[in-house]
């Protein structure tokens, strides 16, 4: 594949990534980049722990010239400075020509040693467990044709960071050209939602790199001198020159461009938890000497999370090692080598790495809610199957039995009928406190097609040799792990007692078409404050409602308080309401209170529905034509088969989009998270519409597509009125929409985005232009809401009068949206 002409490119998106990773240098320019200033502190000042676990994943697809390679790995391990140790576990394939691969490799670094073992791909047949001096592999002249990029490599003897390559006065000068020039016109940071990376809670950063800005801006010049100057083009065979006048080509060349970062930083000791990377870009072949139609494409995906941080981690040596002298990487793998030729010692060695799955379950079969007891031997993993009558939620838990020596660090997956996987988990996490840090869980897991799931039970590395307990706990999961412990009426105060020991199981009996709101409130004070989670299974077993901090949706509540506001209970049966708090080990008085009498859940109407398959081939997108009335409210449901992550839109007549998603974030339990979804969406006018889903990467994969049509907004309660605005934002633009209101009226206005670009903030003015009401995110269980949407709830009027309703974007985005105003 000649990957040549594409260089330019790839040189670009390594300057690119080393500028994204350096925004830290416009401290001196006093920028934030939008963010709050305790946001860009956060941002900028994290510190890497001396010891974490992680667990991350990469994907690389290249394609050129017809001809296309893919890598997709996984990879667990961990690190430890202190103790000298690393240790990282990859699994995946490698696809070129059509042709798949398998890569299974462990690599471990006990003091100066290195360890590897890895399976040959052709034969299935195992390296066995090598060892080297870490010196030895990483000497510059073992890396082959990596040597000579080294700084420093060749006539330094692989001191990966000698200087003696670097034009320091170069650099310098390339840094001062940089510090002149406005990054915040070519890179946009944004704080996220808080993700929970092992127990811990850690801010999301994402920072997005616009290509075309930056080709446009003196910066390109500045860093491409500066690499020119530090020696790190030479290897390329491209001098600066030629790469600054290939620069105004690019923007007839590119088609799509996504260059981002994404980091996880915790707030409470400014430690990294999690990095990712996207870099996807199509270009127009023909400017580079190919075919028009053969587009060059490249997509990378790499993503890690770390927990355990700064805690004393250890590797194990494994036995049986064979010694060599002098040995790279090369001969490390080599399944080949044997007994002469730097061998120092032949010993014998372990069995191959295990893979993921036996081709049949060689452990027997286990029912829910028994405990089984599995022997690990270090040969592999076990299989159980367990037989599911479908449409059920399950929690299965993995527990070491064994005392010191025989304590398996454990791993746990389970596959569907079909053999794909749906679920892993290597540490538990937190998640079950009863369990061991090491211990394996996957809690709340659907099994939604009846059949043989296979639970395979194996340990970290697959060397692991000791007792084991697996339990399937049955419909509801951990959250049903027994029968509700007593019962709650409606509008009647219950209080619980959290021990410490897990969640307190209550059930509600509804009679169905019913909307309730639920609150949750800690009652003790200091210590025994406890920080709530609240979530609801419906009669089924199904989780339809979860929360943890309200978000202000019931100012009456604590910050730490929880609420499920207007949740409908369609179904007539009993519900389960899960008692819980944050981390499960909490303890301390709560009160649960179930409000009922807020009306039915809002009738979808007499509407259509229509389902249909597709499938899309690599880089290629579906198209269905639909036909719309104005004023009909849709729904687009986009189901992923085997893992495929849709990318869902919807065009008018004259091409443009009206409404996108990705990922739809809703509450709907029938969809993964994966899953697209458009969601009452109201068509401004009739006619014909065209639907487009596409894989997310330019991915291959089939879908089914679920279209609901109703006859306008669903119906308002009695004594009630609404009116529907469809608005649209510029860039940093205000959308204002006056409405005459009187004393006493109790309004709902909802803000909902249907471009996929907005995070609406919703205010409200009144006749003085004194703000009376605002919200950002809306955070309660309005399942036609995304997570960023809008949304004040049953604000009374306090004075008739002319009100204002204005709508910005929390970030200066463009977009469209739709704001419904109830009136009761």
């Amino acid at each position: 594949m000649r990957f040549f002409r594409t260089t330019p490119i790839v040189v670009l998106f390594l300057l690119s990534l080393a500028l994204l990773l350096a925004i830290p240098s416009s401290f001196a320019q006093g920028q934030t980049f939008g963010l709050s200033d305790s946001d860009f502190q956060l941002f900028s000042n994290f510190d890497v722990a001396d010891s974490f676990r992680f667990d991350g994943s990469l994907s690389l697809l290249v394609s050129a010239e017809g001809e296309t390679m893919s890598l997709d790995i996984t990879a667990t391990g961990l690190l430890d400075v202190n103790n000298e140790a690393f240790q990282i576990d990859v699994n995946g394939s490698i696809t070129e020509d059509g042709v798949t691969s398998p890569i299974d490799a462990e690599i471990r670094v006990v003091g100066e040693t290195l360890y590897a073992i890895a399976t040959d791909p052709d034969t299935g047949e195992s390296s066995g467990w090598r060892s080297t001096p870490v010196d030895e592999v990483f000497n510059a002249a073992d890396l082959g044709p990596l040597g000579g990029a080294v700084p420093g490599g060749g006539d330094s003897g692989g001191d990966v960071f000698g200087s003696g390559d670097v034009d320091l006065e170069g650099l310098s000068g390339a840094l001062d050209a940089l510090s002149t020039v406005d990054p915040s016109t070519f890179i946009n940071i944004t704080r996220l939602g808080d993700e929970n990376i092992g127990g811990v809670n850690s801010a999301h950063f994402n920072a997005n790199f616009d290509l075309i800005a930056f080709l446009n801006s003196p910066a390109l010049t500045a860093i491409i001198n500066a690499a020119g100057a530090t020696g790190a083009l030479d290897d390329t065979g491209i001098p600066p020159e030629q790469i600054q006048a290939f620069v105004p080509l690019l923007g007839l060349l590119l088609q799509d461009v996504t260059i981002q970062l994404d980091t996880f930083v915790s707030p409470d000791d400014s430690l990294l938890r999690g990095l990712g990377a996207v870099f996807n870009i199509t270009v127009d072949p023909s400017a580079l000497g190919g075919e028009a139609g053969d587009p060059v494409v490249v997509n990378f995906n790499f993503d890690i999370r770390m927990t355990d941080v700064n805690q004393s981690l250890t590797v194990e040596v494994p036995a049986g090692a064979v010694a060599l002298q002098g040995g790279g990487l090369d001969q490390l793998f080599d399944s080949s080598a044997s007994g002469g030729d730097g061998v120092v010692a032949v010993q014998p060695t372990l069995a191959p790495p295990p893979t993921a799955v036996a081709v049949q379950p060689v452990g027997g079969t286990i029912v829910a809610n028994s405990p089984t007891t599995v022997q690990l031997t270090g040969s592999g993993p076990v299989n159980l199957s367990y037989n599911s009558p479908g449409n059920e939620t399950v929690s299965i838990t993995l527990r070491a039995l064994g005392t010191g020596d025989s304590s398996v660090d454990t791993v746990l997956s389970v596959l569907d009928p079909s053999g794909g996987e749906i679920g892993r988990n290597d540490d538990n996490g937190g998640v079950r406190p009863e369990l061991a840090s090491l211990d394996s869980a996957l809690v709340d897991l659907p099994l939604t097609a009846p059949g043989t799931y296979t639970i395979v039970v194996d340990s970290f590395g697959g060397f692991g040799v000791g007792p084991v307990e697996v339990l399937v706990e049955g419909v509801g999961g951990s959250t049903a792990a027994a029968v509700p412990v007593s019962e709650i009426a409606a509008n009647s105060p219950t209080t619980v007692q959290l021990t410490g020991s897990g969640p307190v199981n209550l059930s509600y009996n509804s009679p169905g078409n019913e909307t309730v709101s639920i609150t949750l409130r800690a009652l003790g004070a200091g210590d025994s404050s406890v920080d709530t989670v609240l979530s609801v299974l419906d009669p089924s077993g199904f989780e339809i409602g979860r929360n943890d901090d309200h978000g202000g949706v019931r100012p009456e509540l604590a910050g730490l308080d929880s609420a499920l506001v207007d949740l409908p209970l369609t179904a007539p049966g009993t519900y389960t309401i899960v008692v819980d708090s944050f981390g499960g080990l909490g303890a301390g008085p709560v009160e649960v209170l179930v409000e009922s009498g807020a009306g039915s859940a809002p009738p979808k109407g007499n509407g259509t529905s229509e389902t249909f398959n597709g499938s899309v081939a690599q880089n290629e997108t579906f198209t269905q034509n639909l036909n719309f009335n104005a004023g009909d409210v849709v729904t687009i449901s986009v189901r992923g088969i085997n893992g495929f992550d849709p990318f869902t839109s919807l065009r008018d007549a004259g091409g443009v989009v009206v409404a996108e998603n990705d990922d739809h974030g809703t509450n709907d339990s029938s969809l993964a998270a994966f899953d697209s979804k458009i969601q009452n969406f109201t068509i401004p006018a009739s006619g014909n519409y065209t639907l487009e889903v596409r894989g997310f990467g330019g991915a291959a994969g089939s879908f089914d597509v679920t279209v609901e049509t109703g006859g306008g907004a669903a119906a308002a309660p009695a004594g009630s009125s609404s009116q529907v605005f469809n608005g649209s934002l510029e860039a940093n633009g205000r959308f204002v929409q006056t409405i005459t209101l009187n004393a006493g009226d109790v309004i709902t206005v909802t803000v909902r985005d249907v471009s996929g670009t907005l995070d609406p903030r919703l205010e409200i003015f009144d006749a003085s232009k004194v703000q009376v009401a605002a919200n950002d995110d809306h955070g309660t269980n309005d399942p036609t809401l995304d997570a960023l949407d809008s949304k004040v709830e049953n604000f009374t009027v306090p004075t008739s009068g002319v009100y204002t309703l204005e709508v910005t974007d929390f970030f200066g985005a463009a977009g469209d949206f739709e704001m419904v105003v109830q009136i009761n």
